[in-house]
């Protein structure tokens, strides 16, 4: 079993980054030259993806490791950030906040992000 204090540590930590991620992104939005942001966030979910896999949160991993996937192929240069993956990204924020909610309120993640939402990350690479 999982001690309490540092589940709600993973759970505070994966909020700021969440925070920050979605700061960036509308950032990037603005800007698009801003690389340094893409690998903001890059790390931002590559942490979260690695901390959830470390509490058995197969679900939150699954899905930042989507996120990071787009995230891979933007900082590379394959893609440019358009509206519609904007639009996915902040999605995928939605639901990792939803599925952090409900592990702080039941332990569980509850339903995997759907599948609509991961198609949509894995269309733009």
């Amino acid at each position: 079993m999982v001690d309490e204090s540092v589940t709600h540590e993973f759970l505070l930590e994966s909020e700021e980054l969440l925070d920050s991620f979605e700061s960036d992104l509308v950032t990037l939005e603005q800007d698009p030259s801003r690389a340094d942001l893409v690998v903001q966030m890059f790390r931002a979910l590559h942490t979260i993806k690695g901390n959830a896999g470390t509490f058995g949160f197969a679900k939150l991993e699954a899905l930042c490791h989507s996120g990071e996937s787009l995230l891979d192929a933007l900082r590379n240069g394959q893609v440019r950030l358009d509206a519609e993956m904007a639009s996915a990204l902040l999605a995928s924020i939605d639901t990792a906040r939803r599925m952090l909610s409900s592990i702080a309120e039941t332990g569980d993640e509850g339903e995997p992000a759907p599948a609509e939402l991961l198609a949509s990350l894995a269309s733009f690479h």
